[in-house]
Order: C-alpha cells, then sequence, then structure tokens
C-alpha cells in the first residue's frame, strides 16, 4: 500500500509489478521484469517503488515514468523481500542465499550484507522507530540487528525450530510477531525478549502477517485459505475471512485501518471491509492458459477465455466487467458475432453457450455428445456453425432453438470452420 492510501502495489510470477488506484479500482502501471517478483516496496514518499524478483536483482523505478533508476545485483540468489526505511534513503532486502543487506539508494557502492547460517532469510523488515531491523529464516530463529552497529542485538528462538516466513514489528516497536509454517503466530515481548503469545487458529502455513496501523490488531494470511484478524492485548480471533482461493499469500491493511487488502496465487486481489467482512473489490487475471480473445464490436472491451471462465475486460481500466464460468470443464472455442454483440464457447464439457455481451448472460444452450473445438456464426449472427469431437458439422439455429441441419463428410475430429465472406461456403 502506498503511503497515502491512495495506490497498491502487486507482485507476480507473471513477471510484472501492477500499480492500481484504490478509487477507482484501475490499474495505473505496469512494470516488466524477467523473473518472479517475490517482494516490493513503496518509498516513504511514494514516488518509487522498490522490486525484488527471482533473478536476484533490486530494482528501484521512477512510478511517474515506469522507468528504472537504479539496480543492484548483490544476492547469489532469489530476493525474498525488500524493505525501505522509515525516514532514510536506505533499502532493506534478504535473500535465498542467507544473506541480509543494507543499500544506500543514494549510492549505489555503499552496501552492506551480513552473513546468516546458509539458511534462506524469508523476511526483513525495520522497526517503525527505524533503530533496528528484524528478519525471520527457515532456521527457525527471528533475529533482531541495531541498524548503526549492524551487529545482532537478540535471537529469539521457536519451538522444535519450525520454518518461519514472515515477521513484523508492533507499531511501537516494542512487540514482534513472525508466522510459521505449522500455523502459529508467535508475538515476543522485545522488552525482555519473551514470548508473550502464540495465536493458534491456521492449519496451513502462515504466509504473511500485518499490524493495523490502530495498533492492538494483528491480521494474518495463511495456505489455509483463511485471512484471521487477532486481538493482540487478548489473543483472541475477532474476525475471519473465508478467501475464495486455496492460498492467501499476502496481506496489507489501508491506512486508515477499516479495509484489508489480500492476494493469493490464484492470479486473485481481493479488497475487504472490515466492519461488514464483506469482499468490495476483486481483481482477478486468469487462472489458466488463454485459450482465445478477440475485441468487441466498438473496440473499447476484451473477451478471453481460460479453462472453463470467460471474462470481458474493460481496456480502458485493465479490470473485468464480468467474470462468468458456465461451462464445466475447458473451453477450446470462442466465436464473437458483430452483428447482433453475441458471443459463443464450445467446450469440453459437449455444450454450446450464446451469451449476450454487454449483460453477461446466456441466451441459449445447446448439448453435444462430445468436445466442441470450433465455433463461427453465419453472417446474420442468427445461426450457430460447430464441430468438435463428432466428425459432424452442426448448423443451430439458436434463435429458435432448432437444429437446421449436418455437414458430414470427415472422417476424424474437425477442429476448424470457416465461412466466406458472402456466406454462401
Amino acid at each position: 500500500m502506498s503511503p497515502d492510501g491512495q495506490f497498491v502495489a502487486s507482485g507476480s510470477a507473471d513477471q510484472t509489478v501492477r500499480i492500481w488506484r484504490l478509487k477507482t479500482m484501475s490499474q495505473v502501471a505496469v512494470l516488466p521484469h524477467s523473473e518472479w517478483v517475490w517482494s516490493i516496496a513503496f518509498s516513504p514518499d511514494g514516488s518509487n517503488i522498490a522490486t525484488a524478483s527471482e533473478d536476484g536483482i533490486i530494482r528501484l523505478w521512477d512510478i511517474k515514468t515506469e522507468t528504472i533508476i537504479h539496480s543492484q545485483l548483490v544476492h547469489k540468489d532469489a530476493v525474498l523481500s525488500i524493505r525501505f526505511h522509515p525516514a532514510r534513503q536506505l533499502l532493506l532486502s534478504t535473500s535465498r542465499d542467507g544473506t541480509t543487506c543494507l543499500w544506500d539508494i543514494q549510492d549505489d557502492d555503499d552496501v552492506v550484507c551480513l552473513d546468516g547460517n546458509g539458511e534462506a532469510i524469508t523476511e526483513g523488515v525495520f522497526s517503525p522507530d527505524g533503530t533496528r531491523f528484524a528478519t525471520s529464516s527457515v532456521d527457525g530463529f527471528v533475529r533482531i540487528w541495531s541498524l548503526d552497529t549492524k551487529k545482532e542485538e537478540m535471537i529469539l528462538p521457536v519451538d522444535n525450530k519450525m520454518a518461519l516466513w514472515t515477521v513484523v514489528f508492533s507499531p511501537d516497536s516494542n512487540s514482534l510477531a513472525a508466522g510459521s509454517e505449522t500455523g502459529e503466530i508467535i508475538i515476543w515481548n522485545l522488552v525482555n525478549q519473551e514470548p508473550e503469545k502464540v495465536l493458534k487458529g491456521h492449519v496451513g502455513s502462515v504466509q504473511s502477517i500485518a499490524y493495523c496501523p490502530c495498533g492492538g490488531i494483528l491480521a494474518s494470511a495463511s495456505t489455509d485459505g483463511r485471512v484471521i484478524i487477532w486481538d493482540t492485548n487478548t489473543g483472541s480471533m475477532q474476525i475471519e475471512l473465508e478467501d475464495t482461493g486455496r492460498s492467501v499469500w499476502a496481506l496489507a491493511f489501508t491506512t486508515d485501518g477499516r479495509n484489508l487488502l489480500t492476494a493469493s496465487p490464484d492470479f486473485t486481489m481481493r479488497l475487504w471491509d472490515l466492519e461488514s467482512r464483506t469482499n468490495v473489490w476483486r481483481f482477478s487475471k486468469h487462472p489458466d492458459s488463454v485459450r482465445a480473445a478477440t475485441f468487441t464490436s466498438d473496440n473499447r472491451s476484451l473477451i478471453t477465455v481460460s479453462g472453463a471462465n470467460i471474462y470481458k475486460w474493460d481496456i480502458a481500466t485493465n479490470s473485468p466487467d464480468w467474470v462468468m464460468k458456465i461451462h464445466t470443464d475447458t473451453i477450446r472455442t470462442m466465436a464473437v458475432s458483430r452483428r447482433s454483440n453475441l458471443l459463443a464457447t464450445g467446450a469440453m464439457d459437449g455444450r454450446v453457450q450464446v451469451l449476450d455481451i454487454s449483460k453477461g448472460t446466456v441466451i441459449a444452450t445447446y448439448n453435444r455428445n462430445s468436445p466442441i473445438l470450433t465455433t463461427v456464426f453465419n453472417n446474420t449472427g442468427t445461426a450457430l456453425y460447430f464441430s468438435g469431437w463428432d466428425t459432424s458439422i452442426d448448423i443451430w439455429d439458436f434463435i429458435g432453438n432448432h437444429k437446421l441441419g449436418s455437414l458430414i463428410g470427415h472422417s476424424d475430429r474437425v477442429r476448424a470452420l470457416e465461412l466466406s465472406p458472402d456466406g454462401r461456403f
């Protein structure tokens, strides 16, 4: 989340970072990378964004121009987390190679790297007061370092040395929480260096945790597909959000603490209203390979099919107008009628569906006993030709909902159909 709460950035396995304006729910920038993006961070003034990726490179971007202004290759493996210092021009990065690095972005040569014990350092964070930073590791330890001396101040162990995937300071810098592979969240009092509470509720690995800016509230995201809001004073669960994804990898509070943003490996981000516990915004990219795409007749929208889903995208905002799942198996073909603003899909479930593009509603369905591989409208947009595993080509008047006839001659599957411009052949 940007410091002013107006923008959110997302990093993905699709090798991009995307920046979104929350007020309009629209995408405003795309920053391309050469590998997976593991972590992102806005600068304190919101003008820059730092990204960390699988290729081991840290990139600093100018958001307005969407250009790289600095880059560093200081790690020997993937960079798993990146954070800005709250008040200084300083970046903190951690890597799978077991190192933690501090980079003064005003001087490309001013980089200090600290060796761990050889295990992957999963996350690094600065304390809100800016005096220390903490790292979590798969070795089951949280290490807290002095920013001035670059030396360890304390090591906080976890029972059974379970891997720790995420770590965060409380807003007052006096407590620290870490999420584990077993689903537990451990909260330490940093004054006496003792565990205060162990929060138990997840049945999957805890991938991300965040303190509410208001204090006393902690959110956690897990591979069990749940998001839990905790009262850190009592250690009790206050709210449980059932994400529709199989796993939740990241989360962030809005600056006012009223909303929570979550991100899942199904390429979906969701914005939750915590008072009503409802999902108020959702953006999903394709959950599977894209098999077909076409523009609508006015060129303002794009229709795509992926898996068993159909998407209509607003090109101006890069957001979906609607997403529909009207098949029970993979969609293999799509056709658009330019005259009647209709869309036809054929799938491995043996069904052909005709939709009204503007409304996103099904107006006709034809059931066949074998998978459909190809479809095409006639020139008037009143009938549909389709075929597939069955070697015949059927002609269907979908308005009157009756079969006009069949074309028989092939001895194997029909994979392509095309109508001549005059409609005679």
